[in-house]
């Protein structure tokens, strides 16, 4: 199988399976985002017997004399597994310095779930490290309500992102990444909703 069509089937893999999440329950969440965010989106590698991966990591605007949070969520698919995780990591997690970014953290502080086969154990650590470097070849502004669907949670955003296109590169899961597609940009007064079902 060319790596081509891996891609294309791995796409299509994942799209059944966003698709075919069902839940019972559902709980929401609301919070304002302000500051630095990183996004490495559709990652698929054969590496691993086959492995998509996409990270999501925002800041949190800060109540009045409090400090700014950071909030990351990530999927990752492997052999035939979907794995998903969210929660507020460590303010040292993420370095952010001009047009680059660095992403450091073990998943084992997050609320971790996996979906497909059932019965599966959700994992319960393993490390991210992942480096972005702007690149220079798209600038995205945009204004408005966008949403992203997961088995297991969605994540609505309103407000205003600006976002520049970023080479991401490091390891996550045990799996190396080196994509073109990742971004690193500004939220300015964004609300964030999360929606988990269980």
């Amino acid at each position: 199988m060319t790596t081509q069509r891996f891609y294309l089937l791995a796409s299509a893999v994942l799209s059944l399976l966003l698709a075919s999440a069902t839940a019972a329950h559902a709980s929401t969440s609301v919070s304002h985002v302000n500051g630095p965010n990183v996004n490495l989106f559709g990652f698929c590698t054969p590496e691993g017997g086959g492995t998509c991966a996409d990270v999501d990591v925002f800041t949190n605007a800060s109540s009045p004399g409090q400090p700014s949070t950071l909030f990351m969520f990530y999927d990752f698919f492997q052999n035939g597994v979907f794995n998903s995780g969210f929660g507020t990591i460590p303010s040292s997690a993420l370095q952010v310095t001009g047009n680059s970014a660095t992403l450091n953290l073990d998943i084992g502080g997050l609320t971790n779930s996996c979906f497909v086969p059932q019965p599966c154990t959700p994992l319960s650590s393993g490390s991210i490290t992942l480096t972005w470097k702007v690149n220079g070849l798209l600038t995205n502004d945009v204004a408005g309500t966008t949403t992203e669907t997961s088995p297991g949670f969605s994540m609505k955003t309103a407000g205003h992102l600006v976002s520049q296109l970023a080479t991401v590169t490091g390891t996550m899961l045990g799996i190396d990444v080196n994509a073109d597609f990742g971004s690193l940009g500004r939220t300015d007064n964004v609300t964030l909703t999360l929606t988990t079902t269980h």
